[in-house]
């Protein structure tokens, strides 16, 4: 007697055929994400300096401008120094997977735009991989 449905060897292969995808593309996934991860948090610091340098140049708010990298989050702040600095100008950014190293606080100064200290600033992902903004005396920011 026919019945309709799938009967269990259609149901094993189809099952079997999933687990197979699943298993060749989970580690691509993995690598998508931590590359990902880098790409955006990266670029996101990168244009909160250049934010951070137009404040300061265009003396927003009569201050210096900066952005203070801490552990989970990243702050772009109004004053001479994230310690000196007015909290109610404070745009706070968290982040996760990702730890910063280098330049933990980037000031611009005002009118010049020219840095405090220049240096680089480097973004490691937790499972590996990382990235560098580096800012020259003149202010000038790149990304790798």
């Amino acid at each position: 007697m026919n019945r309709p449905g799938l009967s269990l060897i259609e149901v094993m292969v189809v099952l079997a055929l999933v687990a197979w995808a699943l298993a060749t593309t989970l580690p691509f996934m993995g690598t998508f994400q931590k590359t990902e991860t880098l790409r955006v948090v990266g670029h996101d610091v990168f244009l909160t300096m250049i934010r951070a340098r137009h404040r300061a140049q265009t003396e927003e708010r009569g201050a210096a401008w900066g952005v203070a990298l801490l552990s989970g989050s990243y702050v772009l702040y109004a004053g001479a120094s994230y310690s000196e600095r007015v909290p109610a100008y404070d745009e706070m950014h968290a982040v996760s997977a990702v730890v910063f190293s280098g330049l933990s606080d980037v000031t611009f100064r005002r009118l010049s735009g020219e840095p405090v200290a220049a240096g680089t600033v480097t973004i490691t992902h937790r499972a590996g991989g990382s990235s560098a903004i580096t800012v020259n005396d003149a202010g000038q920011l790149s990304i790798e």
